[in-house]
């Protein structure tokens, strides 16, 4: 599946064995006939930078075009991080404050 959310944060997730992951908590925006909606990736394999856009690649197989301008963490992607992060406690959830911090982790990890 490709996927090119409104909205897209990145997610730093630690097990309670000290392994690391990355995850991306994408956002779509509703309307009026329709409410917002939400998912939240499998681990990110790889992620490259093209113009203004990342893509990312996924172990489900999934795609995410994510336009740089839209790495945020708005009001709904927040309280949606907060239920993920009271139903997963034994995960360490870390946001990536950046686009730049997420390329470099990447890069560190070639």
């Amino acid at each position: 599946m490709n996927y090119k959310p409104d909205e897209f944060t990145c997610i730093k997730l630690t097990d309670s064995e000290g392994r690391t992951s990355v995850r991306i908590l994408a956002i779509w925006y509703g309307n009026f006939s329709r409410g917002s909606s939400w998912k939240f990736s499998s681990v990110v394999e790889q992620c490259n930078k093209e113009g203004n856009f990342l893509i990312f690649k996924n172990a489900s197989g999934s795609i995410y075009t994510c336009n740089t301008f839209d790495y945020h963490l708005g009001l709904y992607a927040k309280s949606v991080l907060d239920n993920l992060k009271n139903a997963y406690t034994d995960f360490k959830f870390e946001i990536i404050k950046s686009t730049g911090d997420v390329v470099q982790l990447f890069k560190q990890g070639e």
